[in-house]
């Protein structure tokens, strides 16, 4: 197509008015409405619009959502009836009304386009010569045989006609092309191909003139009515799809489950690109109607909405296979493209994170009652903290993960430009959901408590002979939020408790053989004291009334399995605050809020050490705090 053959009119905001029409299209030709007129038209507007439900109609955002549709239309229909050159016109929108819906009302576009055509033929006379064909397979007719009537107008009735329609009725793979009459032989345009057949019939016929891009609402399966149906379990398939290749998060996705439940409206999913993709293709097939002759208008005029506007794309189509309108139209599309790629990363992280979450919910619920999960577990422990940072080989290589070959815990994230640490919003509810848009929680040696760890005397050299790294080395892959939280810190919390208590107390600790007592605690000591240690560096505030009646639960478990009594220490590694040692629930659990300071000294005075050894073996006054 000749480019001097088309046109994209400038952009402007179109109102919810239809003052905003006037002011935009018609001063620019010298033409005037009456005030009253256009108030009486806005009222009109208005009275349709208070009779629908807010959030009823597809698009879903309220009233004004509902005006804009109209106005836009609205606007098409002056842009058509005040220039003479567009002697053929499509209007495309994605549902069209009918003759009983409650939404849009099709009487009411028939009555509005006929009083803007009076209207406008008091100062335009070329309006008068016009027609409204609506083209809806719910009018009970047969849309070909309607097409083909609306089509023949210009050359029949030397009229011009504005057909009305869907995009699923007449967007795809209708022919609407129709023969030249008078008028258009003596202005249109001939563009066939150099050496093209002299009685090929598209030489006797004209394309569409003109084309009102309506919004695109149906690349998603409509919720508004929600049932277990095929178009409920369509709608539900189609977000998880979305959700699997990491286009939306799970934020997103818990979002839509939940206004789904409440029978909400809900948005489509922002910067998912095969939405974008859908999107375009369907103002790509809409734009492919336009041609299908060799004649074409003078001037081929496009409008869109602001909607399609900001909705189409290049990117994922060959645009190379697309039509010069289309190409044109990307031109005037918003100039702040969808952050796809970005989206994509965040969403693939947060869900990576989500599945860890799942797993280990999954591991940790086997942990007393199955020795190959228990196994596992302990196994995937001490890969993540040999592992902060790995490579693909690595992480997919390994003897742990080859055991189950599949993924459970192991969904370390891209270390973007081989990064060794990150920032994340924390999940404050351990649902396994962080915000990787946002900062909050620190993901690195130094926030684990490794660097202060290592500064304690000889714990550094016994982490490498464990083969732990002393620091974070950049490679492919790093850990994800759930991974570093609920298995890597506590690992290497556990290996630095058991070096720093044993060096201090002078006393073995050993594991719990029984799978029943299996991670109830760390360690043991002289089968009467069991030992946890914590890693809560940089951690939230923990609620310490709840964490000490879990830790009582805890031991009353311990107890009946074992038929004795046990005590407990729970010594956080990385002191917080410098509070002195506290025994609690009837002398049997011994606190302590931290065993090294930030320079890996340890923080406790000599009294305290000698506290905790007689909480150790059980002297007379264990139960005092002096």
């Amino acid at each position: 197509m000749q480019k001097e053959t088309f046109k994209l009119t400038q952009r402007w905001h179109i109102g919810t008015s239809f003052a905003s029409i006037f002011e935009n299209r018609l001063k620019q030709n010298g033409l005037v409405i009456e005030s009253t007129i256009i108030r009486q038209l806005d009222a009109a507007l208005e009275k349709k619009a208070n009779a629908v439900k807010n959030n009823e109609q597809e698009g879903g955002s309220g009233k004004d959502y509902f005006k804009q549709r109209y106005i836009a239309l609205f606007d098409s229909f002056v842009v058509f009836l005040t220039d003479p050159m567009l002697t053929s016109f499509l209007g495309l929108q994605s549902l069209l009304p009918g003759k009983e819906q409650g939404g849009m009302d099709q009487e009411y576009l028939s009555v509005t386009f006929d009083r803007l055509k009076e209207l406008l033929t008091q100062q335009f006379t070329e309006a008068a010569d016009t027609k409204l064909k609506i083209i809806s397979p719910r009018n009970g007719e047969n849309v070909q045989s309607d097409l083909a009537e609306a089509l023949a107008i210009p050359s029949h009735e030397d009229k011009r006609v504005y057909i009305l329609s869907a995009y699923q009725t007449v967007g795809v793979g209708q022919n609407l092309q129709h023969v030249m009459n008078e008028f258009e032989r003596e202005h249109a345009v001939n563009i066939a191909p150099k050496g093209a057949n002299s009685y090929d019939l598209r030489h006797e016929s004209v394309d569409l003139a003109g084309i009102y891009l309506g919004d695109v609402t149906h690349i998603l399966t409509n919720t508004r009515q929600f049932r277990m149906d095929a178009s409920g379990l369509r709608a539900i398939i189609e977000r998880e799809y979305l959700f699997d290749t990491y286009e939306i998060n799970v934020t997103t996705l818990n979002t839509f489950f939940t206004n789904l439940e409440r029978g909400r409206w809900q948005a489509y999913p922002k910067n998912a690109r095969s939405l974008y993709v859908s999107y375009s293709r369907t103002i790509i097939q809409a734009l492919g109607r336009m041609n299908r002759a060799f004649n074409k208008m003078p001037c081929v005029r496009i409008l869109a909405s602001a909607n399609v506007l900001g909705s189409i794309t290049g990117n994922g189509i060959d645009l190379e296979e697309t039509s010069f309108e289309y190409r044109r139209l990307l031109d005037y599309a918003d100039e702040k493209a969808p952050t796809f790629e970005k989206t994509r990363s965040e969403a693939f992280k947060q869900n990576a994170t989500l599945y860890t979450h799942r797993d280990l919910l999954f591991l940790k619920s086997h942990l007393q009652t199955n020795e190959q999960d228990a196994e596992y577990y302990r196994d995937l422990r001490l890969f993540v903290a040999k592992h902060p940072t790995a490579s693909e080989e690595e992480r997919i290589g390994n003897a742990v993960f080859k055991r189950r070959n599949d993924e459970s815990g192991f969904q370390y994230l891209p270390a973007e430009k081989h990064e060794t640490k990150y920032e994340v919003k924390p999940d404050t509810r351990d649902s396994g959901c962080f915000d990787f848009s946002k900062i909050g929680m620190e993901i690195s040696a130094e926030a684990s408590g490794l660097t202060i760890m290592c500064r304690y005397p000889g714990l550094k050299t016994h982490f490498e002979d464990l083969e732990i790294p002393t620091e974070w080395l950049p490679n492919e892959l790093i850990l994800n939020p759930v991974q570093y939280r609920n298995l890597y810190r506590g690992q290497i919390g556990e290996v630095a408790g058991q070096f720093i208590f044993e060096k201090e107390w002078r006393q073995k600790l050993q594991d719990f053989d029984d799978l029943a007592n299996n991670e109830l605690f760390d360690f043991q000591c002289q089968g009467e004291v069991a030992i946890d240690f914590k890693n809560w560096q940089g951690q939230p505030n923990k609620d310490t009334e709840k964490e000490r009646q879990h830790v009582a639960q805890k031991l009353r478990h311990l107890q009946v399995n074992t038929g004795r009594e046990w005590r407990v220490i729970i010594a956080n590694v990385v002191a917080i605050n410098k509070g002195k040692p506290t025994i609690t629930i009837d002398g049997k659990i011994l606190e302590i809020s931290g065993l090294i300071d930030e320079q890996g000294k340890l923080v406790l005075t000599p009294e305290q050490k000698i506290q905790i050894g007689r909480f150790l073996h059980a002297r007379p006054n264990d139960n005092s705090d002096d």
